[in-house]
């Protein structure tokens, strides 16, 4: 068996062992292949244990033929993967940390790891791409060498070439000069059309300095990891928009919906439930678990995240109750309705959403998993727990105008409404209430952000 080298004068490197795994090194063909399959048969043998194959990978370098690296992977009976980064797993650990809490047992993912790695503004919750993130590393020392040549190599051996270009023999933006004007028919057998109008565009100096490497990533020209991962990871989320259809929830949206004044557990909630990546009945009965997959507040439809939080009548009392006036059946899916409550642009208002669907969630699995059924009451009880100390508004600067008038108690036969109201950009902003007074139920609907008015 053959191990590999990282320098012709190296050692040869055949395996690295770790604390559970071990790394083989061998050619890419059958003979070494079996060789190692009979190593680690012996192996089984030898010690009574039984290597997992279902956690095994195969990685090959990039000159293999694939019909190769197929039978490779069919002979040894193992997964393939294209880097060998991937072996690390460490975005599955993440994974598994995140859906159940432990590195140890998958639990069940509710949507791939590259959807996580999305930026919150594209609907994902920004967690790091390693891949990308490598990437701009080697970038970074890429860079470094090309800036500063003496740091490491010799700078006449370092030159980055393209093999269209370097059949012409071309190294320098220079060479594409004649005469100080652009050598257009060089651009053209270099460069498709498109290219070459864009090239034409720019100006040449009359003067003959050197040319300097710029990065447009940055203001100063210079490039940083952070800049070289995020254009990465913008290359991804480009193609994927364009084999998608446009989302209910654009960038603005996202930024919106992340900024609201309530806790993050909050957000967290409102953010599966609009993903539809809470474990409801249904989705769990879809995904092959044995289980009842009615509602378990109403008993009547079948449990998802539509139902649940928009159709079901028992959180719709909740929703009748609370500070909302609003109608939900208005609304065929979760991300209808967040794009309604963004779009009202009010900060408070989409915190209040938030905590509600949160405290519901809440008791949805008060009564799965202790059997205790909450009160209306004590849902919105709940929610007003949740809400950040910081809602009221603050007022710098010495107070003017007229002093707040105290409460006082309305006279007999009168009916006071006390409502909450707070000053936000210059305009005064309300919220309705439901009253009960004696064997009489009234309603005062106060429209947000528009002058008073009541309705009985």
């Amino acid at each position: 068996m053959h191990g590999i080298k990282i320098a012709r004068s190296a050692p040869t490197i055949s395996h690295l062992l770790f604390a559970d795994d071990n790394i083989v090194f061998s050619r890419a063909d059958v003979r070494e292949s079996e060789c190692v399959r009979t190593i680690l048969r012996t192996y089984e043998l030898a010690s009574g244990q039984v290597i997992n194959l279902d956690k095994s990978m195969l990685s090959v370098s990039q000159d293999v033929p694939y019909n190769c690296f197929h039978e490779l992977t069919q002979l040894l009976r193992v997964k393939a993967v294209e880097n060998f980064d991937k072996y690390l797993d460490i975005d599955s650990m993440i994974a598994r940390f995140f859906w159940g809490g432990d590195v140890s047992r998958r639990g069940l993912h509710w949507t791939k790891w590259e959807n996580l790695c999305k930026n919150k503004c594209d609907g994902g919750l920004g967690f790091r791409d390693f891949r990308a993130f490598n990437e701009a590393l080697v970038a970074k020392n890429w860079w470094r060498l090309y800036m500063y040549p003496d740091s490491l190599l010799d700078g006449s051996s370092l030159v980055y070439r393209q093999d269209a270009i370097e059949s012409l023999g071309l190294e320098k933006v220079a060479d594409l000069v004649v005469n100080g004007s652009w050598n257009t028919e060089l651009l053209d057998e270099v460069f498709s059309p498109l290219t070459v109008q864009k090239i034409m565009a720019i100006p040449l100096s009359i003067q003959s300095n050197l040319d300097v490497l710029y990065w447009h990533g940055t203001s100063n020209s210079i490039y940083e990891c952070k800049s070289g991962y995020n254009y990465i990871r913008s290359l991804v989320t480009r193609e994927e928009a364009s084999s998608s259809s446009r989302p209910l929830l654009s960038a603005s949206h996202w930024r919106w919906f992340w900024s609201s004044p309530t806790l993050p557990r909050c957000k967290d909630v409102a953010w599966r439930a609009v993903q539809n990546f809470l474990p409801v009945r249904g989705e769990l009965a879809r995904r092959g678990m044995h289980l009842d997959p009615c509602c378990a507040l109403c008993e009547s439809e079948i449990e998802t995240c539509e139902h649940l939080f928009l159709k079901c009548p028992a959180v719709e009392r909740v929703w009748f109750a609370s500070d909302m006036a609003m109608r939900k059946e208005n609304f065929s899916s979760m991300h209808a309705l967040m794009a309604a409550v963004l779009e009202e642009d009010d900060d408070d208002f989409t915190a209040a959403v938030q905590r509600l669907i949160y405290v519901t969630w809440e008791a949805r699995n008060s009564l799965v998993f202790n059997g205790r059924r909450l009160e209306v009451v004590d849902v919105l009880r709940r929610a007003a727990t949740l809400m950040p100390w910081n809602d009221g508004v603050q007022v710098s600067g010495p107070a003017t105008g007229s002093s707040c008038a105290s409460w006082k108690r309305p006279e007999i036969g009168v009916i006071k409404l006390n409502f909450d109201a707070s000053i936000k950009n210059g305009q005064l902003w309300y919220s309705g209430k439901r009253l009960k007074w004696g064997g009489f139920r009234g309603c005062c609907f106060i429209p947000r952000k528009c002058s008073f008015s009541f309705a009985w």
